[in-house]
Order: C-alpha cells, then sequence, then structure tokens
C-alpha cells in the first residue's frame, strides 16, 4: 500500500514538474492565424496569447502581446499573407518586440512563408528577395519552422536562412485526409513541378497517381495534356502545393470531367487563391480544399498537430 501510494505521489510530482516546464513557452498568432495558433497551443499544452496588430491614425503599425513573454520561450505563428509585406513588418516586429519584453527564445512559425518566388536576379538590377527576406528575420528571430516552402532554385533553406531552420511537410496531413474521406481515388498532379509531391501523397494515401504535362505561355495562360488513366466514374484530386492563380488546375479539372470522373477535389497546401481563384474554380464544379497555413473560406485541413510535433 505504501508502494502505491509512493507510486501516486511520484506520478503527480512528474506531471506538475511537466506541465512547469511547458509553462516556459508561450505561443502567440495574430489574428489571420489566431485560430491555428489556439489549436497548436492546445495540441503541446501550453498558454496561446493573441497578437493584436494596431494601427494609428496615421496607419502605422502598432504590435501588442496580449500575455507576458518574459524568461519564456515566444512562439510566434505567422503566415505572410495576406498583404505580404505589411505581413512581414508585422512578423519583424513581434520578433523584436519579444526580445525587447525579455523573451529568452523567439521561434517564428511562418505556416505560409512569403517572398519566395524571387530566388534569383531575374533582370539586371532586381533584389533577390528571398535572400533579403532570410538576412532580415535571422537577424530578429532563433530559428524558423515553415510547411512546404517554395524552394525552386533554392535547394534547402540553409541557403535562405543563416539560422537554424525547419521545413515541414504537409503531405502526410493531406494524404491521411483523403484516405479517411475519399478510397480509391486517383490523384492528380498538375503540372512536372508537382511529380515527387504528387507522387508521395498518392503513396501515402494508397492511390493511382498521374503527373500532367504542361506549357505555360503567360501568367495566365497554360496548356495541359491529361492522359486518361481511367478517370471514368472515379473521384480525381488534383494536388499541389500553392495554390495562386488556379489557372493550371482550372484546365486540368475541365479535361479530367471530359474524361468521365465522378467527382473532382482540388486539394492545396497553400491557398493563396489570387484574382478570384477560388471562384475560377469552384464554377468547374470542382470541390476546393486547402490547409490552414493560410486562412481561408475553405481552409479545413488543420496543420496543427504537424506543427506542434516539430515544436516538442
Amino acid at each position: 500500500m505504501q508502494d502505491m501510494l509512493e507510486g501516486k505521489v511520484m506520478n503527480k510530482f512528474k506531471k506538475q514538474k511537466r506541465k512547469k516546464t511547458r509553462a516556459d513557452v508561450a505561443v502567440f498568432g495574430s489574428t489571420p492565424n489566431k485560430k491555428l495558433g489556439r489549436a497548436v497551443a492546445q495540441e503541446i499544452g501550453v498558454p496561446f496569447g493573441e497578437l493584436r496588430m494596431l494601427h494609428f491614425p496615421d496607419g502605422e503599425l502598432c504590435v501588442r502581446f496580449m500575455k507576458p513573454v518574459c524568461d519564456r520561450t515566444v512562439v510566434l505563428i505567422h503566415s505572410i499573407h495576406p498583404l505580404p509585406q505589411d505581413a512581414f513588418c508585422e512578423l519583424l516586429f513581434a520578433c523584436i518586440g519579444a526580445r525587447q519584453q525579455g523573451a529568452k527564445k523567439v521561434i517564428a512559425v511562418i505556416p505560409y512563408l512569403g517572398f519566395m518566388r524571387q530566388d534569383k536576379m531575374f533582370h539586371a538590377g532586381e533584389v533577390v528577395s528571398s535572400r533579403a527576406m532570410g538576412v532580415l528575420l535571422a537577424a530578429v528571430a532563433d530559428k524558423v519552422i515553415t510547411i512546404d516552402p517554395h524552394l525552386h532554385r533554392h535547394k534547402s533553406l540553409n541557403e535562405v536562412f543563416p539560422i537554424p531552420s525547419l521545413r515541414l511537410s504537409a503531405t502526410k496531413t493531406i494524404s491521411q485526409h483523403i484516405e479517411k474521406h475519399w478510397k480509391k481515388a486517383i490523384i492528380v498532379g498538375p503540372d512536372g513541378e508537382s511529380d515527387q509531391w504528387a507522387a508521395e501523397v498518392a503513396r501515402l494515401a494508397h492511390c493511382q497517381v498521374l503527373v500532367v504535362k504542361k506549357k505555360r505561355y503567360t501568367a495566365s495562360k497554360v496548356r495541359t495534356k491529361v492522359k486518361d488513366i481511367g478517370f471514368k466514374g472515379k473521384t480525381v484530386i488534383i494536388v499541389d502545393d500553392i495554390i495562386s492563380t488556379g489557372h493550371t488546375m482550372q484546365e486540368v479539372a475541365k479535361q479530367v470531367w471530359t474524361a468521365g470522373a465522378r467527382a473532382i477535389v482540388c486539394i492545396g497546401v497553400h491557398g493563396v487563391f489570387a484574382k478570384g481563384a477560388l471562384s475560377r474554380l469552384e464554377c468547374t464544379g470542382a470541390r476546393v480544399m486547402t490547409t490552414d497555413t493560410i486562412r481561408n473560406p475553405v481552409s479545413s485541413i488543420s496543420v496543427a498537430k504537424l506543427i506542434a510535433g516539430a515544436l516538442h
């Protein structure tokens, strides 16, 4: 009996000790990422605080932490979208503010990492935005965590950030969602760049996969050639990392409908949806959904557990 009582006391002490340790961490999320931030905080069992963005009458930014940050590891969950220039300035101010208020460590969790498209000097005199962004953020944060960044010419985040960085992927999160809701679907990657990404989603979801050949003429004009691999009567899921203008997905969806698909689902990690892309995709008759790296009307697949796993 004495051993049992001592065991209970020790277990209670261990739980209290773990709880005290986790209290040294606080998760903050700005308005666009408040729901995701709260979910991450709940997953890892730490306090959540709002990161409030206010503006002076002349439009200047004022960032306010709604909970104390002193002597804590501060996790800032903040996507660089929408209005990337504003969002990035907000993130910089938050990182600096956390340090000024005594945070012992600042981790910038950026579900959608903006400024990654300009990864080289395309024309003389251009600033390489990805490197400029990396230098600025490295000066104010201790670590960067992001999800499926646009790494085209950069081989890794180490080429962007001179501080520790971690690249997460939502492939498993999306494949689990697909496997749960659609059995024996056909996964389609809308272009060559989605080859490995779509193949991995299909492998994890135990589905057949096809990658479409694409030729781009302008930002809004593309030509795709979809090989019919037996779409008739099947659910076809078009997956991509970023849905920006949506023109490629739109063209693929039209051809898949023509081939007799029973249903089409368009899934993206990052729902940028520029220039009415969401409306155009929905007008094809396809169901559209994304993860919640960017808050939008169809961001129904949560990456909270993915982020929480990286913070444990």
